[in-house]
């Protein structure tokens, strides 16, 4: 500040020197020493003087002129510390800069949101060397267009190899007309139903129902419970299977995992539990249960108290 202070200086002090030098050129002129007859001699002599006399005011006026272009550069050095921000830089000619401080404020903003993208950015490139996406090409919206439809064919080479590795499950599928989403029904024979909603290629939401209760694939709504205990306790027990199976990189495990699951319920209702030996066990409040836990390692089934 105590620069500034006397670059400012030393501008009005060239400054009041050039209005001197210029005023005392006229006033030479005004007081002409050949009119007043001040000068021997004759009318050259007197023009000789004059013209000397000019000349050497007009030197001094342009050496008080340099002095002041050379106190305006030093004045622009010590303004050229701060960083002009377009129009914003006129703030830093306010008078009241020393009080306000708002343009230096306004330029410590502007540093600290230049820092803040670089942080992010480079954030976002350790982000994605991390947790890399399974769609990488990002080019337009065809490429986006063309991996959906690879994920869609991935999604049904999947059903394809289950259905080939579990025989006995009956897959039928219907297609929704609003977002994109299809119904995907299990039934194990002898057993119960489950529908699967899938939104694109994830799993949105699996209900289990019995066989003679109405199938969800008739109706607008595909998420009424069973009435029965037993198949709200799988429905309950699905949610977890299907979090478990779930997969950012790899759509496939999560169906493959939940069908493999669905799979082991064969015999559901003869089956004993591995932790008890018993078929039914009271888990709820006047209801016994058979065994609808299983074990995600080996698909054991046990009650869920007696879960391992």
């Amino acid at each position: 500040m105590a620069d500034r202070t006397k670059s400012v200086e030393d501008c009005l002090s060239t400054a009041t020197n050039l209005r001197l030098t210029v005023n005392k050129v006229f006033q030479d002129l005004l007081n002409d020493p050949c009119a007043n007859n001040q000068l021997p001699g004759d009318s050259s002599e007197s023009g000789a003087y004059v013209t000397q006399n000019l000349k050497r005011n007009l030197v001094g006026v342009y050496k008080a002129l340099s002095d002041l272009d050379k106190a305006s550069d030093g004045l622009a050095s010590s303004e050229s510390r701060s960083l002009s921000l377009g129009n914003t830089g006129l703030l830093s000619l306010d008078s009241l800069e020393d009080r306000t401080s708002l343009y230096d404020r306004l330029l410590e903003t502007y540093h600290w949101h230049e820092k803040l993208t670089s942080e992010a950015q480079q954030a976002l490139s350790c982000l994605k060397r991390q947790h890399p996406s399974p769609i990488q090409s990002l080019d337009g919206v065809t490429s986006a267009k063309k991996a959906k439809t690879n994920l869609k064919g991935e999604i049904q080479r999947a059903l394809q190899d289950c259905k080939t590795l579990y025989p006995l499950l009956e897959l039928s599928r219907s297609t929704c007309n609003t977002g994109g989403a299809f119904f995907l029904e299990v039934v194990v024979p002898k057993t119960f139903k489950a529908i699967i909603v899938m939104q694109a290629t994830e799993i949105d939401q699996l209900v289990v129902r019995g066989l003679q209760e109405s199938s969800l694939l008739e109706k607008v709504e595909p998420w009424p419970q069973s009435r029965h205990a037993v198949f709200r306790k799988i429905t309950d027990h699905a949610t977890s299977v299907l979090l478990h199976h779930y997969s950012a990189t790899d759509p496939t495990t999560q169906i493959r995992g939940i069908l493999k699951w669905l799979n082991s319920f064969h015999g559901f209702f003869s089956v004993k539990c591995k932790g008890c030996g018993k078929h039914l066990k009271e888990e709820e409040e006047n209801v016994l249960l058979p065994p609808c836990w299983r074990t995600l390692q080996d698909l054991s089934p046990y009650h869920y108290l007696c879960r391992p």
